[in-house]
């Protein structure tokens, strides 16, 4: 009689413990999932990214935490066949980002930078542009940033995930800027950083940057 008595008794917390898990398995939120899915490509982007980090005053506080998601839009079918006109022997060609499992390139800087007629020096366009050269011979547009915006650094997650990093300007000062471009779900988010300030060279980073450059 004991020995079935203990063996309801198993039984009984048996039964409540798998009712506990289903609970806890409906109650998970596919939308906190992806909210931590995002902090933490933030979070990645930003420890990988410390020179452009410590580009800006040190008021600002560049940190996870800083940021916020401000817009999701779906990335437009920007797409053509063109083949990347940045070769080897060009000295942008560095400066682009190879995809870690070997489809293309990326180019952020070739739509920016040019250089002066009759002579190496280099100037500025007023638009940004992120453009991804894939390995089937297919351009494609992934960011367009007009002259409120400045686009300094990018850099690979993993195979479907790019960063890009940069500023926008206002009457009120210089925002940093954190774009997160997800190829695999067709997204692009967008943070910005809850600082503003007007002691900030917008060129500076990229300068830095390309100081050795020899545009031709």
């Amino acid at each position: 009689m004991r020995a079935l008595y203990f063996f309801l008794v198993l039984l009984l917390v048996s039964s409540c413990d798998s009712d506990q898990e289903r609970v806890s398995e409906s109650e998970v939120d596919p939308a906190n999932l992806e909210k931590d899915a995002l902090n933490l490509s933030l979070e990645k982007g930003l420890n990988q990214a410390k020179e452009w980090v410590n580009a800006w005053p040190d008021e600002l506080n560049l940190q996870k935490e800083d940021f916020a998601l401000m817009r999701t839009d779906s990335l437009r079918d920007v797409t053509m066949p063109e083949r990347n006109p940045i070769l080897q022997d060009d000295p942008l060609y560095d400066f682009q980002y190879p995809h870690p499992s070997g489809d293309g390139r990326i180019d952020i800087y070739s739509a920016k930078v040019e250089a002066r007629k009759d002579t190496d020096e280099a100037f500025f366009n007023p638009d940004s542009k992120v453009v991804w050269y894939r390995a089937d011979g297919m351009k494609e547009t992934l960011l367009f940033m007009g002259p409120a915006g400045m686009l300094d650094e990018g850099m690979w997650l993993n195979d479907t995930q790019f960063v890009v990093l940069g500023s926008l300007q206002s009457e009120n000062g210089f925002q940093p800027m954190f774009w997160l471009i997800d190829m695999e779900k067709d997204l692009l988010y967008q943070f910005e950083h809850s600082g503003l300030t007007s002691d900030y060279d917008p060129v500076a980073y990229l300068e830095a940057k390309l100081k050795n450059l020899e545009l031709r």
